[in-house]
């Protein structure tokens, strides 16, 4: 029989593509609230630095309208005005923001609403606004476009009253998107011909720019547009630490006392042992391949119950799990440990999930579970029952020694390298001024790390057990103090870990995050209604550029249908 018990890393990736398929079902559920324009984009800018650019996948859909220039002011925020091209841009970027929210749903299986065959103008379904109101997806592309103009315009001229600039952490950052945007231009041209004297050169950034966008968007335009978008969140995060810095503790401890397993974590052992779906022998008759299936059922029922019976301690926990599952790359000591679980995590087990956060659980004590549905039984030991944890702010610089898609090792001479740049680039820093901005800076011109290269490798509020585990035990080691830099290997490749803060307790700084965001979109819809930043625009101008961002949609769609 097939060895059916799995570790945690196995559950986690048979398990991934069904959390994913849940909750991108959820979110169509609630598309309207998703695709809000405001809601949509106070999250990038609490999150990430620069605008969304995408245009690799844009090519084909954006236009190059040829006709006015940068100079044509079509509406103003305030005292800053909209052109032509700032316009064009906010227009593409919302178009192709529709785009890629219909084909994530469309992958998951799910109706987002708008058929990406279509042009907005073709388009036959509706959508909802903000308020709720019912719009076609033209109307809700155009009102996006305007908005998010309109934000970003505003809150970048909150960040000038309030003296905010650009640090060189910053400037560095921005000057990295150029430069990976002008190697795109670059490989954009290229061709598959294997004559390299006939290959094409590419485009230059300006080249591409104007293919992409149309006359006016250059690489000046864009680097100032960065800049813009960097400030505006630059005056978002500084707003958010006001409000973060302005609740006592007595404030933030009456809304834990509301509901504080929200706010609690658990320390436990679980595995699992999944019974076998066989398949039928030619010859079996039913009753053979049912007998069969039956004793292949009752043997892994029989080793849970015997597992469960033999667990003592975390000791025989591991041992058991040892013996119950004898794959190579199995460890029942690290692949078995839940480490600061919150109830969120274990949302997927919901008698685990029950018995891990009730008051009566205490440390040794262990459950077995029958997922009848799906097969399985669940082994757990409590380890550390329901407390607090606190968490850590970190920046990061990985130099991986895995494909980041595949997850494949990289060669023996690549692994070298990723060392030898690691080693480097740590010696480079201590060289510098050694200053948080200065490895900001690095990780954002160095990174391989998708998830943290355009912030600077930062990454907030990280509890016990959420990052790998030698990079955890780094950031968690009680001795680490503010400033403190290491090399740290990893399966995934050499991080420079640069430890900014400790942060406290978990629900504290959450807490404190929520009540702020909460306070800044107040913030936020205050300065926006309000009569210093009203949009003015010109409609038959606006009409006129968006007419032609459609024409070349429609002729681009045309085309890939001819030739399809």
């Amino acid at each position: 029989m097939a060895d059916n018990n799995q570790n945690k890393a196995e559950q986690y990736r048979q398990e991934r593509k069904e959390r994913l398929a849940k909750s991108a079902k959820k979110n169509a559920k609630n598309i309207e609230k998703k695709v809000a324009v405001r809601s949509t984009v106070k999250k990038v800018i609490a999150v990430i630095v620069a605008a969304v650019i995408a245009l690799g996948c844009l090519t084909g859909i954006l236009s190059y309208c040829g006709v006015l220039q940068k100079a044509v002011q079509i509406g103003y925020v305030g005292d800053e005005k909209i052109s032509y091209a700032e316009y064009l841009y906010y227009y593409n970027r919302a178009l192709n923001q529709v785009n890629s929210a219909a084909q994530y749903y469309q992958y998951y299986g799910y109706d987002y609403g708008y058929d990406t065959s279509l042009s907005p103008r073709e388009q036959t379904g509706t959508t909802k606004d903000e308020d709720g109101n019912e719009v076609t997806w033209l109307e809700y592309i155009h009102s996006q476009a305007v908005d998010t103009a309109q934000m970003y315009l505003a809150f970048y001229q909150e960040a000038k009253k309030a003296g905010i600039e650009l640090t060189e952490a910053d400037k560095a950052a921005i000057n990295k998107q150029i430069e990976d945007l002008r190697e795109e231009a670059s490989n954009a041209g290229q061709d598959s011909s294997t004559d390299t004297e006939n290959q094409k050169a590419g485009y230059s950034l300006n080249a591409y720019l104007r293919k992409t966008y149309g006359n006016g968007v250059t690489e000046g335009f864009l680097k100032k547009q960065l800049g813009i978008e960097t400030l505006a969140k630059k005056f978002y995060d500084a707003k958010i630490d006001e409000f973060s810095a302005g609740y006592t503790e007595e404030e933030i401890k009456k809304v834990f006392d509301e509901k504080p397993d929200d706010y609690l974590f658990v320390d436990m052992r679980l595995f699992q042992l999944k019974k076998e779906t066989l398949t039928k022998n030619d010859g079996e008759s039913d009753a053979a391949f049912e007998k069969r299936q039956s004793e292949s059922d009752a043997t892994v029922k029989a080793n849970a119950n015997a597992m469960y019976k033999a667990v003592t301690d975390e000791k025989s926990f591991i041992e058991q799990a040892t013996k119950y599952n004898t794959a190579d790359d199995f460890n029942a000591e690290t692949d078995t440990l839940l480490k600061s679980a919150a109830s969120s995590d274990l949302s997927n087990y919901t008698d685990i999930s029950d018995w891990a956060y009730a008051d009566t659980t205490k440390a040794g004590d262990k459950k077995l579970v029958e997922d009848s549905e799906n097969g399985v039984y669940y082994v757990a030991l409590m380890v550390n029952p329901k407390h607090s944890v606190d968490t850590v702010t970190v920046r990061h610089i990985l130099f991986p020694t895995k494909d980041t898609e595949t997850q494949e090792a990289l060669s023996d001479e690549e692994i070298k390298k990723a060392e030898e740049n690691a080693k480097k680039t740590l010696a480079d820093w201590k060289n510098s001024d050694k200053t948080e901005d200065t490895f900001a800076a690095y990780a954002n011109d160095l990174s391989e790390d998708t998830g943290s290269n355009t912030n600077g490798g930062l990454y907030e509020n990280v509890r016990p057990g959420q990052m790998v585990a030698e990079f955890d035990k780094w950031i968690f080691d009680e001795t680490r103090k503010e400033g403190d830099v290491d090399l740290v290997e990893t399966e995934y490749g050499y991080h420079i870990i640069y430890f900014v803060s400790k942060d406290g307790a978990y629900y504290d700084s959450t807490i404190r995050s929520s009540k702020a965001e909460e306070d800044m979109n107040t913030l936020s819809d205050e300065i926006l209604d309000s009569d210093k930043y009203i949009i003015g625009v010109g409609p038959r101008r606006i009409d006129y550029i968006e007419n032609k961002v459609l024409d070349r949609v429609e002729k681009s769609l045309a085309y890939s249908k001819a030739n399809s």
